[in-house]
């Protein structure tokens, strides 16, 4: 059985945009990207946990669909969301030849819902 993928639209009049949402869909994200994206550098951002267990297949969909893409992980952690680790991330995009064309996906437990620490805990 497939897994099914919503779409939410987001009105803003000129600002519009789409947001997919599903449940077992990370094989599928690289065609589904590159139907509204030209192919080209993609990066996918992650740490180290969620990338282990998630970052092979969606780098693996998006090569796929023809995209040059690569990881780069940051640790996880509010306090490494500063100024300095956004320094180092942007030399990172431009060691791996990123430009304002290129394709930023964000791969974490606050940006989806695959990440095993967001699941309730069992009874």
């Amino acid at each position: 059985m497939q897994a099914m993928m919503q779409t939410v639209d987001v009105s803003l009049g000129d600002r519009s945009y789409a947001i997919r949402v599903g449940a077992g869909t990370l094989d599928r994200l690289g065609a589904a990207v590159g139907s509204v994206v030209r192919p080209g550098r993609a990066v996918v951002v992650t740490n180290p946990a969620v990338g282990s267990l998630y970052g092979e297949p969606v780098v693996d969909s998006l090569r796929s669909a023809g995209f040059e893409a690569v990881t780069v992980e940051v640790p996880a952690g509010e306090e490494h969301k500063t100024l300095r680790s956004l320094e180092l991330l942007y030399g990172r995009f431009l060691a791996a030849g990123l430009d304002r064309g290129s394709l930023v996906v964000a791969l974490g437990a606050e940006s989806s819902v695959i990440s095993p620490d967001s699941r309730p805990p069992r009874s």
